[in-house]
């Protein structure tokens, strides 16, 4: 399944996505470790990434990613 996210790679904890939009209206989209807070952090400011912000393929393909190139077959 494309996405589904791996383990954590420090803890082997659950990972979630998260979204929240800062003060200043920045929208980000992070991928976190439930259990040591670990993450990845994708910010978008455009309006026009607004719709994408809520796919969040690219975040979870970043984390699913490990050393030496190996994924989850996502692109």
């Amino acid at each position: 399944m494309r996405d589904e996210l791996k383990p954590c790679p420090f803890c082997g904890g659950e990972a979630a996505v998260m979204y929240a939009v800062t003060d200043d209206g920045t929208k980000t989209i992070s991928v976190v470790c439930q259990k040591c807070s670990i993450g990845i952090f994708r910010a978008r400011t455009s309006e026009n990434d607004w719709n994408a912000w809520e796919k969040p393929e690219k975040a979870i393909a970043a984390w699913n990613r490990r050393e030496g190139g190996q994924d989850n077959g996502a692109d």
